[in-house]
């Protein structure tokens, strides 16, 4: 497995308008099960490929997963230098 294969997956938290971290480190599949499981939960998922490995054990306490979903937050349309986002959202048909 390359680095630039790992993925991180965060999910937006509706009451406080923002995208927080629920995993990283994880392989393609991994990530697509993780993100399938959380969307279907209800909320909303995001993933983004990881160019390196994250130093940090635990993706609550990363802090480049912790800045990536700033990022994501505030952007919506991409995450940050160190991620590029993959929405797990369906397409919405024009109104």
């Amino acid at each position: 497995m390359t680095e630039t294969s790992l993925r991180a997956v965060f999910t937006f938290d509706e009451k406080a308008k923002r995208f927080l971290p629920a995993g990283h480190n994880l392989t393609f599949e991994k990530a697509e099960t993780l993100a399938t499981r959380l969307h279907e939960k209800g909320p909303r998922v995001a993933t983004a490929v990881q160019p390196l490995r994250h130093k940090d054990h635990g993706y609550k306490n990363c802090q480049a997963c912790k800045t990536a979903a700033k990022n994501l937050s505030e952007s919506d349309t991409g995450i940050s230098e160190d991620h590029t986002a993959e929405s797990s959202e369906e397409p919405q048909p024009p109104r």
